[in-house]
């Protein structure tokens, strides 16, 4: 009899698992179709030397440095980098017309037990229609790394999944309004062979913001 108590809670708590990720899937899938094809904002309200772009009121800002800032969003940090490098490669060697791409709804492009891949595209404040990519990578903790990608400008955090549909709206709402000078750009980075903004790779994430920390120091859970 205790075997088969045993066994059907089990099956229970693997039945729970599959529910949760399968919702939690199809949640992100959702919240990246509406806010990937909201209606951009047309204004900015911060400045750097290289882009502007418009912050939400209710988002503090952490840390900042030229090229990368450090953002809070109902205590949860996260990490908005500007990309210098992908406005040399698409602006001035492969000169794409994005005034005539199409838009595409988001699709799931890989799911295996830990991580989950989406694609698609975003409509930025000038009508041109830009490539994102999203990464939800499942942490031992139970929270989530995610990285989102809009080609010029890229953010990430590690969150809780409940936390996650609303974070997507907001890093929607700055990447989409984001404008910058592309020939000042060009001629500061075409001739370097990288740029100096927070990496993706955990293993190298020591960098001047601050001058000594981690990812988890940047964008652990408040105190």
């Amino acid at each position: 009899m205790r075997r088969k108590v045993v066994l059907m809670l089990c099956l229970l708590l693997l039945c729970g698992c599959t529910f949760n990720r399968e919702t939690l899937q199809n949640d992100l899938q959702q919240s990246l179709q509406d806010s990937s094809h909201q209606e951009a904002v047309t204004f900015t309200n911060m400045n750097k030397p290289l882009y502007s772009y418009y912050l939400p009121r209710d988002i503090g800002r952490v840390l900042s440095n030229d090229l990368s800032s450090v953002l809070k969003k109902d205590g949860t940090q996260f990490i908005m980098n500007f990309n210098p490098n992908a406005v040399v490669i698409h602006d001035y060697y492969y000169e794409v017309d994005y005034m005539f791409m199409e838009m595409n709804d988001t699709r799931l492009v890989s799911s295996d037990s830990n991580k989950i891949q989406y694609e698609g595209t975003f409509r930025n404040k000038n009508g041109q229609v830009h490539n994102y990519s999203c990464i939800v990578d499942e942490l031992d903790n139970g929270k989530y790394f995610f990285i989102l990608n809009m080609e010029y400008v890229y953010f990430y955090t590690i969150a809780e999944g409940a936390e996650l549909s609303s974070l997507i709206d907001t890093m929607f709402d700055i990447g989409q309004s984001v404008t910058y000078d592309s020939e000042e750009i060009v001629s500061i980075y075409s001739l370097k062979s990288s740029s100096e903004y927070l990496t993706e790779n955990l293993d190298e994430f020591t960098q001047d913001l601050p001058s000594e920390g981690y990812l988890s120091d940047l964008i652990g859970e408040s105190e």
